[in-house]
């Protein structure tokens, strides 16, 4: 059987989407369409889909949409940010002054080639720790990095059920979790919706968190979504 393509998930999960929030907050008016780019401000970035309601929560509620298929899998594979060499580097440095602390009676060549083990030792083991514990803060995600481009009050990921299926199998020997537990785990932390899409069914895995604040003018349709969603509240 053939896999899902990623037009194919878009479409079904704005689908699905408009059908969610139209029961959630029973709107007079729902936009919703796909392809809509973000202004220059926030560098005319493409969400695969924008829907936009007056609801209790917001008078402008905006969602966003980021579609995954197969063939993307590779962003819904973890990796380690930024964070991890911060951490690396300051364990190594901490390990360093501490052998230079405790060996400053040495002559000096011996205190500097004694640093330079205790900074090797001090990167490789927190390495190790970080590789046995595998902290969520310390781990990215190139769908999840993807969908904060799109600035809305609730964001979602629509994935393939294939795509998932894929995902669980684990990266490296080193991980306890496989990439199907982690990109949960970092999408829930991220306030992020993950939304599976299957040939005969959609299924909501985790309920996006919201976000408060007013997006509507990060994209670049901004004034006809108003015209279209507000003149019908008004004319109904």
């Amino acid at each position: 059987m053939s896999r899902l393509t990623e037009k194919h998930i878009q479409k079904k999960a704005i689908i699905f989407l408009e059908n969610h929030y139209r029961q959630k907050f029973e709107p007079s008016a729902i936009f919703s369409r796909p392809e809509v780019r973000t202004v220059k401000r926030y560098k005319k970035k493409r969400a695969d889909g924008l829907l936009c309601f007056e609801s209790p929560m917001q008078r402008e509620h905006t969602i966003s949409l980021e579609a995954k298929s197969h063939k993307t899998l590779g962003a819904l594979i973890p990796a380690w940010n930024n964070k991890d060499l911060t951490f690396v580097l300051i364990i190594g440095i901490m390990t360093a002054f501490l052998s230079v602390y405790s060996s400053y009676a040495l002559p000096w060549y011996w205190i500097i080639l004694i640093s330079i083990l205790a900074f090797i030792i001090g990167v490789f083991l927190s390495f190790v720790i970080l590789a046995i514990v595998e902290p969520d803060h310390f781990k990215s995600m190139s769908v999840v990095d993807q969908v904060h481009q799109y600035p809305a009050n609730e964001k979602w990921i629509a994935v393939s059920k294939d795509s998932l299926n894929l995902a669980t199998n684990k990266k490296t020997d080193f991980q306890r979790r496989n990439n199907y537990d982690n990109f949960l785990r970092i999408a829930k932390k991220n306030k992020v919706g993950i939304l599976v899409i299957s040939r005969w069914k959609e299924e909501i895995l985790i309920e996006p968190g919201f976000f408060k604040g007013d997006y509507l003018d990060c994209y670049c349709i901004a004034d006809s979504v108003r015209q279209e969603v507000f003149i019908k509240t008004i004319a109904s």
